[in-house]
């Protein structure tokens, strides 16, 4: 594997997704949601995450004013099955709450928030940056996690950065775009960061432990 063009070559032909039923991968389309979730999928599984969504959609918490307005620690109990869950409601009501301060409205966020304002927020690091600027605001962003790090280093790739990863990423696909870009499905270059990304992830949910493909 010469590239990151080779990669996402090779996981395309594997058919690891049907791209009718969700073009980007992420499995939701709500914008709010998708950050709360991205939050709770932190050291936790989508399923758990998906009881958590569940919970509080029934105590009337989605969404930015209403979860400010609950008391974290019923937040908290809603967000159990997560993990963390202390944590990530002190960590979500902060990050709602910056939101409204810094932006005014959810709407605003999403229209003008940058990547170096996420990273300020507590207990966003990069990968969780780049989901919600791929994910949730349809930018740009390539994201990173540990399933990108194990799949290239069976490869015999090694960084010791998270931008060095992103970078050899999106260098491969650069240079290719415009045949990734006539693939179908593959319009744009956030679908194709989206899509690599899940190409990945599948991937490794299907191959944990094993080397090669």
């Amino acid at each position: 594997m010469n590239d990151s063009f080779a990669l996402l070559s090779a996981l395309e032909k594997l058919k690891l997704f049907d791209w009718s039923t969700h073009p980007r991968w992420w499995p939701d389309d709500d914008p709010f949601r998708i950050l709360v979730e991205v939050v709770l999928t932190q050291q936790s599984r989508w399923e758990k995450v998906q009881e958590s969504i569940g919970h509080m959609e029934r105590l009337g918490m989605l969404g930015l004013n209403e979860l400010l307005a609950a008391e974290q620690w019923r937040l908290a109990s809603a967000i159990v099955p997560s993990g963390l869950y202390n944590q990530k409601a002190q960590r979500l009501i902060l990050l709602c709450r910056n939101i409204l301060e810094d932006f005014g409205s959810l709407e605003s966020f999403m229209e003008n928030v940058s990547r170096d304002w996420l990273l300020r927020q507590k207990g966003i690091g990069p990968e969780s940056a780049d989901s919600i600027l791929c994910y949730m605001l349809g930018r740009e962003a390539m994201v990173v996690d540990n399933y990108t790090v194990r799949l290239l280093e069976a490869f015999g790739y090694t960084f010791e950065h998270y931008d060095e990863v992103q970078n050899w990423l999106q260098e491969g696909i650069d240079a290719n775009l415009e045949e990734v870009l006539g693939w179908e499905g593959y319009g744009d270059l956030v679908t194709v960061y989206a899509r690599f990304h899940g190409l990945i992830v599948e991937y490794g949910k299907r191959h944990a432990g094993k080397k090669g493909m």
